[in-house]
């Protein structure tokens, strides 16, 4: 692969940190995390202090592998997730340390946004949410919590991390229990008058079988497209949508440049090449020399492979995320102007990225 150095550095749009996956105080049905052995928390890191404090062991890490990585790499957005992040006591403080970034989405599941944690993470610059929510209904949310209390808690913690004025995504699996439902969920998010998207993506992984919405169902996107100019507050663009009923129809062609513009790092400094798909490690950013990584990512046969006109690999035959946004871009299927109306793309030193990594992809 052709790597986009500047100033002798890869240059990246995005960052995205992995720390703790194995810390959840959720179980949903559908986590990917249980099918994928990336070894990143051995025993040893299952009995480290699970907070971010000084001299604290992960802490420690932590900091030691985004100095590393900030070396070797620069990328204007971070993208940093659990297991539950938010389950790492004082782990604002090490978001508040990352002033490099222009944007810094946390996902999460949304459970732990209170009032005392709100007015931390207010205080981290750029700092933007991804919240992991199915819909507004218990039925719609079953794979994910199991009573109404945790789903009227859910919505609570949404609407009040709203109040805060935060930009939000809402990240929505689609399975059989809500994807025939999801115009009405859609209809309940325009309370927040375009300050909250929706990104909703088909289930991924070797569950998808079990949970894959009917072909019924799947009817609801098109109902959802015919009527996009009435959602379009809280829906990216009518081409995200238009991506998921193609995933949906089982029929994705779009092709993807994700894994050339984004790494996955976790937080034992392991690096792999797609976020979405935890497959070779290219490389320890504790352990590898630089010029190694450097040398891995411009040859391993992995990129060819993913980096296909059309999906080539069997998991990305059925793989959609939030991210695809990029790769709608990059293809000519959004427009520069549309990219950049969304909030995680507005910083202007985003949107010059974004088109610097356009020129270089032409070149």
């Amino acid at each position: 692969m052709k790597l986009y150095m500047k100033d002798g550095k890869i240059n990246l749009l995005f960052i995205d940190f992995v720390i703790r996956e194995d810390i959840c105080n959720f179980n949903c049905k559908y986590c990917l995390s249980n099918e994928f052995d990336n070894n990143s928390h051995n025993d040893k890191k299952r009995n480290e202090a699970i907070v971010y404090e000084r001299n604290s062991e992960l802490a420690k890490r932590l900091n030691q592998v985004m100095e590393k990585i900030l070396k070797l790499f620069d990328a204007p957005i971070l993208r940093i997730s659990g297991g539950e992040l938010f389950a790492i006591k004082n782990i604002d403080e090490f978001l508040r340390k990352q002033t490099h970034f222009k944007a810094i989405q946390v996902i999460t599941n949304g459970s732990l946004l209170d009032r005392q944690l709100l007015d931390k993470l207010i205080k981290v610059k750029n700092c933007q949410l991804h919240i992991s929510l199915d819909g507004n209904t218990l039925q719609q949310n079953q794979f994910r919590i199991g009573n109404k209390r945790a789903n009227d808690k859910l919505l609570a913690n949404l609407e009040l991390a709203y109040s805060y004025g935060f930009e939000i995504e809402v990240g929505s699996v689609l399975t059989n229990v809500n994807t025939g439902s999801y115009l009405s969920f859609l209809e309940y998010l325009q309370r927040y008058c375009g300050k909250i998207k929706a990104y909703p993506f088909p289930i991924r992984g070797k569950i998808r079988e079990k949970y894959f919405p009917y072909q019924h169902q799947i009817e609801q996107f098109e109902t959802i497209l015919k009527r996009y100019s009435e959602f379009q507050n809280v829906l990216p663009s009518p081409k995200y949508i238009e991506e998921v009923i193609n995933v949906l129809r089982q029929k994705r062609e779009l092709p993807c440049v994700i894994p050339k513009v984004m790494i996955q790092l976790f937080d034992n400094g392991d690096i792999v090449p797609c976020p979405n798909c935890w497959t070779n490690k290219i490389g320890n950013i504790l352990n590898d020399a630089p010029n190694t990584i450097v040398k891995n990512m411009s040859n391993d046969k992995i990129y060819k492979l993913f980096l296909k006109d059309k999906p080539r690999l069997p998991y990305c035959h059925s793989c959609m995320t939030s991210l695809d946004i990029i790769n709608l871009y990059f293809s000519n299927h959004m427009s520069f102007q549309d990219i950049v109306q969304l909030p995680l793309y507005a910083n202007p030193e985003i949107q010059l990225i974004l088109k610097e990594f356009k020129s270089h992809m032409k070149g």
